[in-house]
């Protein structure tokens, strides 16, 4: 995926679990915020990175509430503030 990405202009591909739903990059973590929200993909097949959970620590203590849902990927780059964390 990596590769592919990079092939094509890209720094990083979005994995995709089996249900088409976000799940993360090729080497990150990945979330949105919207509206003091922080939504987080839902999948059993990402890593429960160190760096994630220190970033969504931080956010809660900011007031940020934080969502795990499952999110088409449709859905997911309609938020203007998508970011991505190192694993």
């Amino acid at each position: 995926a990596g590769k592919f990405a990079k092939h094509h202009g890209g720094d990083e591909a979005i994995i995709l679990n089996p249900d088409m739903t976000i799940s993360e990059t090729n080497t990150a973590s990945i979330f949105a915020i919207k509206d003091h929200s922080v939504i987080v993909p839902r999948s059993v097949n990402a890593l429960d990175g160190v760096t994630i959970k220190s970033v969504l620590t931080i956010l809660s203590n900011k007031g940020y509430g934080v969502c795990k849902k499952s999110i088409s990927k449709e859905k997911f780059y309609l938020y203007s503030d998508i970011i991505v964390t190192n694993a």
